[in-house]
């Protein structure tokens, strides 16, 4: 497992489809990463099945956005995700196409912006997750009106309610200044509780970063006693542990996300500007701090008013609610058959 949020975005929206068609009849569209495809529970499509398929649907993520890289890496980011993102595509020429809680913008490589532009004016259904992507949508691409906004779908995860008590730690992929910060702070702050540094995929879960947090730990004065691994097994393990969590500190978006979903509080220290979208849309900013503006005065700001965490999950139910309602029309009205 590599990417967790991607791959539980696309095992969700399997399983909603599913609800529809029969899981015997969803296939994955593309070969990929072997055990992300094992974890996800369905088979990828034989060539001989492709003439078959009546709808090809886009699962939710970010790849609809550009890195903040320089010129020639924007460039080769661009040819690959192109190859990534459409060039599978062309063989399902009998297939309506839908996409469900994709992120978009920037895109300043040209390029890149005429293939998505290309891409979404044959879709049938594009629901965007951020207004954000909304906005970019409108000024590239006024002429497409069918796009409308939800939310990322792993925000109607379901929660476990699960008793919280645990404090969780997942910035693997932060500097260790910044994890240095964050462990200093907590251990000035924190009771008798664990920590639990966590991961969400087995990559990183290695002796560099193992000997990255041990040494910080160790120059901290913590012990053995105060602190505990926990390496990523599967999707359950992990949502189950967020669940029972009751402060999350984390650099990716969607291991927040899951806090979320599961009623716990977070602070996002993320290396991405996405992560920030979906905090803003939930009316959380003040718990999301961008790597390049963090200190601890700002994290103590953060922790002090944890108090006051309040995600506005009337919009998340309504932006669920869309994609579920879309997704039923999809396999229900004359329209889409």
């Amino acid at each position: 497992m590599n990417n967790f949020g991607d791959t539980l975005l696309i095992k969700l929206l399997c399983e909603k489809i599913a609800q529809y068609v029969g899981k015997e009849n969803v296939r994955l569209a593309c070969s990929g990463n072997k055990e992300e495809q094992s974890s996800i529970g369905y088979s990828v499509i034989k060539d001989s099945e492709i003439s078959e398929v009546t709808n090809v649907f886009y699962s939710g993520g970010g790849y609809f956005g550009e890195p903040n890289v320089g010129f020639i890496r924007r460039w080769r980011w661009a040819f690959r995700n192109y190859n990534r993102h459409f060039a599978w595509s062309k063989p399902f020429k009998n297939a309506k196409f839908h996409i469900i809680g994709v992120g978009i913008g920037p895109i300043k490589n040209r390029f890149y912006r005429s293939s998505v532009r290309n891409f979404l004016r044959k879709c049938d259904d594009v629901l965007v997750r951020d207004i954000e992507s909304k906005s970019y949508c409108s000024e590239y691409f006024p002429e497409i009106t069918n796009i409308d906004l939800c939310v990322d779908l792993a925000l109607g995860t379901k929660n476990l309610n699960f008793n919280k008590s645990k404090i969780s730690i997942h910035l693997d992929t932060s500097d260790s200044e910044i994890i240095s910060d964050v462990l200093a702070f907590l251990k000035s702050r924190k009771g008798s509780e664990k920590l639990s540094l966590i991961f969400d995929n087995n990559v990183s879960f290695n002796e560099r970063t193992i000997g990255k947090y041990k040494t910080v730990l160790a120059n901290l004065g913590y012990e053995d006693m105060d602190y505990e691994f926990v390496q990523y097994k599967d999707f359950d393990e992990l949502i189950a542990h967020l669940s029972s969590s009751e402060l999350v500190i984390t650099s990716k978006l969607h291991v927040g996300i899951i806090t979320i979903s599961q009623l716990g509080k977070v602070i996002a220290i993320p290396n991405h500007s996405k992560t920030k979208r979906l905090y803003s849309q939930l009316s959380i900013s003040d718990y999301c701090i961008e790597k390049n503006d963090f200190n601890i005065d700002k994290l103590e700001e953060a922790y002090n008013k944890l108090n006051q965490f309040n995600p506005n999950y009337n919009l998340r139910d309504e932006g669920i609610s869309l994609i579920d309602n879309r997704i039923k029309s999809i396999f229900t009205e004359k329209k889409y058959k």
